[in-house]
């Protein structure tokens, strides 16, 4: 049975992607480098301000965010992971764009 691939939807806050590739390394009982999982990370800096968009109605970063996850999926990811706390405020477009 084939590894699961992880994939990162980052950039926003790249500190908050760093952040969570570190505690998935740092959480996984890998000997050495080839028993830690495959991640994939797709760290664009350039999508709207969540939290503009919310609070001031900026430009809606939910096409952005969904565009990361077909990106991911597209090239293996099984399952996603938002390193943005705030992006998870459009979990649904997300989820919709995604199988």
């Amino acid at each position: 049975m084939a590894e699961k691939v992880i994939g990162i939807i980052g950039g926003m806050g790249p500190e908050a992607t760093a952040d969570l590739y570190l505690k998935i390394i740092h959480n996984t009982p890998a000997a050495i480098d080839q028993q830690h999982m495959h991640v994939l990370i797709d760290g664009n800096t350039k999508i709207p301000d969540r939290t503009i968009a919310i609070m001031q109605g900026g430009e809606d970063p939910a096409p952005y965010i969904a565009a990361s996850a077909r990106n991911l999926f597209r090239a293996g990811a099984d399952y996603l992971a938002i390193s943005c706390n705030t992006a998870h405020y459009y979990y649904d477009a997300v989820q919709a764009a995604v199988p």
